[in-house]
């Protein structure tokens, strides 16, 4: 939550206290002398103090806005839809009554209703067009504290105001004064709840309401300079030095990623694909209990259709110290995809069908699908040679040992010994089926490539 929930919540009251006390306003026999305490005359007063407070309400939703501070969706939804649906109810509650409503101050009313209403959605629409901060607010629930506040104070206000205004039916001018006294000084209370609730919400603005720790902002675009981003990204770590854009290599691109940078140990790439409609992106960096988290929320513009294609985006997160990229993990919207390095040796190099299923059998046979716990991993002849053809086909890869390391993110080294019983199927193609025995435990699995066939492995280290 941030200030825009005062504006909706005050907008909510104020339209329908207006309403209500427009409602409550009877038509007076014959036009009040000018100066004389009247019904009429309270209700327009109490319409001025309720409009008041859902001015300051509305003003703090712009400085929201107007300062760069944060903004959630929600808040944006709420301060149009809240007073939108106030005033609604607003002129509802004053048609209603029409037959013995005070046409002047039913009129008065209803128009301070509907500009409420309009004010409201124009904040909205500000919201949605200017800003660019989609992070939580460190302090959102003293917004919602505040805006209840004011939201009570309009409330109050509307109801006494009403009580007070049906008094003065019927009494003579000492007892109409005494009452229109007693009201004003209840109602400049009620005020003084309002503003102070205004002024306590501008210093958490200006005084750094925001989510704990440092703001870094970056703008991202491709090669060309089409297509800029925004990015916010909020370090509540401490060790962030600054952030800009990268451009990130397409052979290695994830959706989303961590990518070390091959420039500096004290940084890494942080990569999501993004797409034509997006409007900015709202990134904190934090802490947890096995290394590092970056929660990635991108928001998209205001429309009704956009093209479907990707647009490769790479920010690059500076560091005070070297950060294995393994520990760091991507929350929110996006969900980490790792990459590892896979080395087939010689059945890369052979590039044939066959040295291209034994290699992802071996993998698979070992490792499996845990490919976000290790790093690399490297398939090669466990006697170092491979002579001739030996790696194209696979009888030849079936005539040898194979030897499988990887080493997982936390640094610690993996081996196992494996032999390869490549068959043909039916269709000609190799058939692959893997069974895994790693640190005791025997498993199997389904090859990430090619179809059924045995590769027996036992680890080794």
């Amino acid at each position: 939550m941030s200030p825009l929930i005062l504006t909706a919540l005050a907008g909510l009251a104020a339209t329908i206290g207006i309403g209500w006390i427009g409602a409550h306003t009877s038509r007076p026999v014959e036009t009040p002398r000018r100066g004389e305490p009247s019904g009429r005359s309270l209700a327009i007063i109490s319409i001025a103090f309720c409009e008041g407070i859902a001015v300051l309400g509305i003003v703090a939703g712009l400085l929201a806005i107007f300062m760069d501070g944060p903004v959630a969706r929600i808040d944006e939804t709420l301060a149009a839809a809240l007073p939108i649906g106030g005033a609604v109810l607003g002129v509802v509650l004053i048609v209603r009554d029409r037959a013995t409503t005070d046409r002047l101050v039913a009129i008065f009313a209803a128009a301070f209703v509907l500009g409420l209403g309009t004010l409201g959605l124009v904040v909205s629409i500000l919201g949605t067009i200017i800003t660019t901060d989609r992070t939580d607010m460190g302090s959102s629930w003293l917004y919602v504290v505040l805006g209840l506040a004011q939201l009570v104070a309009i409330g109050g206000l509307a109801v006494t105001s009403a009580s007070s205004i049906r008094s003065m039916r019927g009494v003579d001018l000492v007892a109409a004064r005494t009452i229109l006294d007693r009201q004003i000084l209840r109602s400049a209370m009620f005020e003084l709840v309002g503003v102070g609730a205004f002024a306590f919400a501008l210093l958490l603005l200006v005084f750094g309401a925001g989510p704990p720790g440092t703001r870094f902002n970056a703008t991202l675009s491709n090669p060309n300079g089409e297509f800029p981003l925004p990015v916010a990204l909020v370090d509540q770590t401490g060790i962030v030095v600054g952030t800009e854009a990268a451009q990130p290599d397409q052979k290695n691109f994830r959706d989303a990623g961590v990518l070390s940078d091959p420039t500096s140990p004290n940084a890494f790439i942080l990569t999501w694909l993004g797409g034509m409609c997006d409007n900015d992106a709202a990134l904190v960096f934090k802490r947890t209990d096995s290394g590092y988290d970056v929660r990635v929320e991108v928001h998209e513009k205001l429309g009704l259709g956009c093209p479907a294609a990707g647009i490769s985006r790479g920010l690059r997160i500076e560091t005070s110290a070297p950060i294995p990229v393994g520990v760091v993990t991507v929350s929110g919207e996006r969900t980490i995809q790792l990459i590892i390095d896979e080395d087939c040796g010689p059945l890369a190099k052979a590039a044939t069908d066959d040295a291209k299923v034994a290699c992802g059998a071996f993998i698979e046979a070992t490792i499996g699908d845990r490919t976000d716990a290790f790093a690399n991993v490297t398939v090669v002849p466990a006697d170092g040679a491979c002579p001739g053809s030996e790696c194209s086909t696979a009888e030849g890869i079936a005539a040898q040992p194979w030897r499988v390391d990887a080493t997982d993110r936390q640094g610690q080294t993996h081996a196992w010994r494996c032999s390869y019983h490549g068959s043909r199927g039916r269709d000609g193609r190799t058939a692959i089926r893997a069974n895994a025995t790693t640190g005791g435990v025997t498993g199997r699995a389904t090859p990430r490539r090619g179809g059924p066939g045995p590769v027996w492995c036992r680890s080794i280290r």
